[in-house]
C-alpha cells in the first residue's frame, strides 16, 4: 500500500490540482471528431489487477448476527457501456468462527480525461458489497459494507499516449524548409461498449521563423559641377 501510495501520489496531485480543467466521460458528441483514440476497459484492468489485493475488517451487528468480518477484495474492474461506468471486484469473506463465503463488490467508476496532464483517472464511487445469510433456502440481507472509501485514498491516474506537440520540418522543392506545428485541440470523452473514446481535432499552424531579408544599398555618386574662371584680358603694353 505505502508503494502504491509513493509511485502514484505524485502523478494523481498533479491531474487533480495542477490542471483542475478535465473531461468527465459522458454519451457520444453529435458529430464524432475527426481524430478518436478507444482504450479498452481491459486496458484499464490491467492496471487494476497491478494494485493487489485489498484487506479489510468490519463489525457487523444485528438480530441475526453478529460478528467480526475479515474481507479480501480482489480483481477490481471496470465494465463500460454505453451508458456507464460500473465497478465490479470479487470479495471473499470469512468470521473468526469459521463462515466464509464469497460476494461482488459493485459501485460506479468516473472515468476522467485530463487534456492539460494527458492523464485518465478512475474515480470510484459508491462502491459496496453485501453481507447477508442463507436461512431455510432464503436470502437474508444482513447489510453492506461500503469500500468506497479505500478507492478514494487510492484515486487510479495513468498517462494516455501523448501525441507529437513538436514541429515538423517540410523539405519543399526550392530547397527551404516548412515547420508545422502538429496539435490536438477539442478534445471529447465518452463511453462505448467496453471501450472509454477519446476524440479531437488536428489543428496545423505553420512556424516558419520568417526569413531576414538584407536590403541591398545602392551607393548613391553626388556629380560635383566644376565652374571654370572667366579669362582676363592680358594688359596692353
Amino acid at each position: 500500500m505505502n508503494r502504491f501510495f509513493s509511485i502514484f501520489l505524485p502523478l494523481i496531485t498533479l491531474a487533480v490540482f495542477l490542471f483542475p480543467h478535465v473531461l468527465s466521460a459522458q454519451s457520444p458528441p453529435a458529430a464524432i471528431p475527426g481524430t478518436t483514440l478507444a482504450i479498452h476497459q481491459n486496458t484499464l484492468n490491467r492496471f487494476f489487477d497491478t494494485l493487489g489485493p485489498i484487506q479489510g475488517t468490519s463489525n457487523v451487528e444485528s438480530t441475526f448476527f453478529n460478528s467480526r468480518v475479515d474481507w479480501t477484495v480482489t480483481h477490481p474492474r471496470v465494465v463500460i457501456t454505453k451508458t456507464a461506468a460500473n465497478f465490479e471486484a470479487d470479495v471473499a469473506i470469512r468470521t473468526p468462527s469459521g463462515f466464509q463465503y464469497n460476494s461482488k463488490a459493485k459501485g460506479r467508476t468516473n472515468l476522467v480525461y485530463n487534456p492539460s496532464s494527458n492523464v485518465i483517472t478512475a474515480d470510484i464511487q459508491n462502491a459496496t458489497f453485501e453481507i447477508a445469510l442463507d436461512l431455510l433456502g432464503n436470502h437474508m440481507h444482513i447489510t453492506d459494507i461500503d469500500i468506497t472509501k479505500y478507492y478514494k485514498t487510492q484515486q487510479l491516474a495513468f498517462p494516455v499516449p501523448q501525441p507529437r506537440n513538436q514541429p515538423v520540418a517540410f523539405r519543399m522543392p526550392n530547397n527551404t524548409t516548412r515547420n508545422v506545428l502538429i496539435k490536438a485541440s477539442n478534445q471529447q470523452v465518452w463511453l462505448d461498449d467496453e471501450k472509454l473514446m477519446i476524440g479531437f481535432e488536428w489543428t496545423f499552424t505553420d512556424v516558419t521563423p520568417p526569413v531576414k531579408v538584407t536590403p541591398i544599398v545602392t551607393p548613391i555618386i553626388t556629380k560635383t559641377s566644376v565652374t571654370s574662371k572667366p579669362k582676363t584680358a592680358a594688359a596692353k603694353k
